[in-house]
């Protein structure tokens, strides 16, 4: 009872901190909600009977996810499991079905590239469980579209017997709400689901000039590139002739200055 009330408390306090301290992140996140269906293969633990054991089984679920900013969101999920039943005299051997639900706090990883998450789920098979879970994802964005595929793996333990279970899951995600969930995203973005609020090819949470004009040649950090391409000695930025021949005389726009009379 005491770890099952740690796991609690540990969880409440991760969506806590979620939803305050690191709300407080300037960045926004590519979309700020999900739904998503999934598949799952699950692997209990063979200790968890005595009179015979829960072998792998499957199942299906639904999910329903919130960011509170670019790296941390909580998630609700609840999935029918169906494992098979295992037992030494072949008529007691069948499926056990049932259903988990519960609750994840996660951290996504800078630019999505995965997110962690942990929580606590409880199952209601032939008997109750309570679970703690900790696992390692990723939202994979198809083409330009919103859907994403979800690809996840997890390991879970019985906060009462100390059972240790495993589970795969493969499912779709449908995000929406937030300026990078549509399919109308910059395809300038550095990365899937980063926003570029100026478009310049650098993501605003390693721009360090945020607000270059249209068509400015940017340097890695976002700040306009003070090249001189043709070698006037006026920089692009400023140059209104910027083709001017190798060694031309030009004024301070970088145009040549032309002398009629020849001297």
């Amino acid at each position: 009872m005491n770890k099952k009330f740690a796991l609690t408390s540990l969880t409440l306090a991760m969506l806590s901190a979620s939803g305050t301290a690191f709300s407080q992140e300037s960045d926004e996140p590519a979309y700020k909600h999900w739904i998503g269906g999934f598949g799952t293969i699950y692997k209990p633990s063979e200790e968890r009977m005595t009179s015979g054991v829960l072998d792998d089984g499957t199942g299906i679920g639904f999910e329903y996810g919130y960011r509170f900013d670019e790296n941390w969101a909580a998630r609700l999920e609840i999935s029918s499991l169906e494992l098979d039943y295992k037992n030494e005299t072949p008529a007691l051997q069948t499926d056990e079905s049932g259903t988990m639900y519960g609750v994840d706090a996660m951290y996504f990883m800078p630019g999505d590239l995965l997110y962690l998450f942990g929580g606590i789920k409880q199952q209601n098979l032939e008997d109750d469980y309570t679970l703690g879970n900790i696992g390692i994802g990723k939202h994979w964005q198809i083409g330009e579209g919103p859907v994403r595929v979800i690809t996840e793996i997890a390991a879970y333990q019985d906060l009462d017997e100390s059972y240790n279970d495993y589970s795969v899951k493969l499912g779709l995600s449908f995000p929406f709400g937030g300026s990078g969930s549509s399919s109308s995203s910059s395809s300038s973005n550095t990365n899937a689901g980063t926003l570029d609020a100026d478009n310049d090819g650098v993501a605003n949470r390693n721009d360090r000039c945020p607000n270059t004009p249209a068509g400015t040649q940017v340097d890695a950090n976002g700040c306009a590139m003070d090249n001189d391409e043709d070698q006037d000695g006026v920089v692009n930025s400023a140059d209104q002739c910027p083709n001017t021949p190798r060694g031309a005389e030009v004024n301070a726009q970088g145009c040549e200055i032309k002398d009629s009379d020849m001297d």
